[in-house]
């Protein structure tokens, strides 16, 4: 059941689709916890439920602090860092896990990204939030991870940015490490631009072309670190047939901000 519930909170994350009572984002994650348990269900697919439902209430901007302690206690536990008996009792064995063999990598890039979501709200230090400390550099690790690549898309942008003379940054990582920007241009007077090379994977394949969540998360987290987000999605891109509209098409969206 619980792995149903998580998959569906998942689907409505992805299409930043709310349910619309309330009460069934804010009790599902406690109601999961508690039926897993009973259920003595497997540490991995335990550890990668709760971290779903996680991931999926911090893309609907709706995890609370308990919501985050229950999964959280369920993650760490898998992690045999706190309470860690419970899952090896379950499973008949007497060594604690390490976190790469109970979650993988998406799970604790979960865990991390959530944290850091969720302290942006509360104010709450995500070493905080994740006080295994074995727990936070394994998460925070995935996160960091979470590579940066440069497509046929970023090299067209990159190559007329170029020949308009515009200065950019590829792939800038700031010093907390949180996020890498696909261009990040420096105005002066303190103003920063993200301009993100935004592929088909940004997007629902189907009209109205829905920004997806992971997207909204990563525009989310810029803005709070004050960026100035500037997306530049492929569908648009791909309908530019000459230099000269695509200089046009950059002119309209990245340097007319820079001189604003």
């Amino acid at each position: 059941e619980a792995p149903a519930v998580s998959g569906f909170y998942m689907a409505a994350a992805h299409l930043q689709h709310a349910p619309r009572r309330a009460d069934l984002l804010r009790d599902s994650i406690p109601h999961c916890a508690s039926r897993l348990r009973a259920a003595g269900a497997d540490a991995r697919q335990t550890a990668q439920t709760m971290c779903n439902m996680l991931w999926a209430q911090t893309a609907l901007d709706c995890l609370s602090p308990e919501d985050f302690a229950a999964a959280y206690g369920l993650v760490a536990d898998a992690h045999a860092e706190k309470g860690g008996a419970f899952f090896r009792a379950r499973r008949g064995s007497s060594r604690s896990k390490s976190a790469a063999e109970v979650l993988p990598e998406q799970g604790l890039a979960q865990v991390y990204q959530s944290a850091v979501h969720l302290g942006i709200k509360t104010g709450a230090a995500v070493e905080d939030l994740i006080s295994s400390p074995a727990l936070l550099a394994a998460a925070a690790s995935a996160w960091r991870r979470n590579g940066a690549s440069v497509s046929l898309f970023h090299e067209q942008v990159m190559g007329v940015l170029r020949r308009m003379g515009v200065p950019f940054e590829l792939e800038h990582r700031p010093d907390h490490g949180l996020f890498s920007i696909d261009l990040a241009i420096r105005v002066e007077g303190k103003r920063r631009l993200a301009v993100e090379v935004d592929g088909p994977l940004h997007f629902a394949q189907t009209a109205p072309y829905r920004e997806l969540a992971h997207t909204a998360l990563r525009n989310r987290l810029l803005r709070h670190h004050g960026w100035e987000v500037v997306s530049l999605p492929h569908r648009e891109w791909r309908e530019l047939r000459s230099e000269a509209q695509r200089q046009d098409y950059l002119r309209r969206k990245v340097v007319d901000r820079m001189a604003a």
